[in-house]
């Protein structure tokens, strides 16, 4: 027996119309989501569009500098890694995080496009 047939309730209950707004919004709001990015994902790889990227900006990413930036990583934080140091000064750095999103906007127009 259910906790509700104990209490004598034996349908199925629906909240109050001041108080369902919320809750069916909420489903929405996470439905519609759900919907986008089953969307995007048939329209573009993900991992595809990470691969291809990185790949193209290796050299925007100035490996040969590498220890510099490891190195300025330290003087910032004494505490990291050489790994930490340098995903903290590799990547964030503002040309090369504008050029990617940039890259990142290209390609999903363009994969919209084909569709």
């Amino acid at each position: 027996m259910h906790k509700l047939e104990e209490y004598g309730v034996c349908s199925k209950v629906i909240p109050p119309e001041d108080k369902l707004s919320g809750p069916v919004e909420e489903i929405l709001r996470y439905e519609c989501g759900r919907l986008v990015e089953e969307a995007l994902h048939d329209l573009v790889s993900l991992d595809e569009v990470k691969i291809e990227l990185a790949a193209g900006f290796m050299d925007e990413f100035e490996l040969k500098n590498a220890r510099r930036v490891i190195e300025e990583g330290f003087e910032e934080d004494g505490t990291l890694s050489w790994r930490g140091a340098f995903k903290k000064l590799g990547l964030t750095q503002e040309k090369h995080t504008d050029a990617l999103k940039k890259a990142v906007r290209k390609r999903a127009i363009e994969a919209l496009e084909k569709r």
